[in-house]
């Protein structure tokens, strides 16, 4: 068991995705998207990351707000965070985009 969480360790980092934040940028980060995601009307339907097609917005995004709030700090869970953030950046790329119409 020791032995997997090594190497689970060593693959996040070789990715590039180890967790830089402390447990205080952590919570100001999830409370930002929190405010956010509240704030903002969402006008896609669905949003395919390229890994995989998300139909509930509003599930994935409550879903993955929970993960990240339940358990700050753990660099297991900050690909939540990611997630959440690159779907920030597909809704506000979205209402540019109707804006612009």
């Amino acid at each position: 068991m020791v032995l997997f969480y090594f190497l689970r360790l060593y693959e996040i980092r070789k990715r590039g995705y180890f967790c830089t934040m402390t447990n205080e940028q952590w919570i100001a980060e999830v409370k930002r998207l929190e405010t956010f995601f509240r704030e903002t009307p969402i006008l896609i339907k669905e949003y395919n990351n390229g890994h995989s097609i998300i139909g509930d917005i509003p599930k994935f995004i409550d879903s993955h707000l929970a993960c990240a709030k339940a358990n700050t700090g753990n660099e297991w869970f900050v690909n939540y965070i990611y997630r959440l953030q690159e779907l920030e950046q597909a809704i506000i790329n979205q209402t540019r985009t109707v804006q612009q119409s």
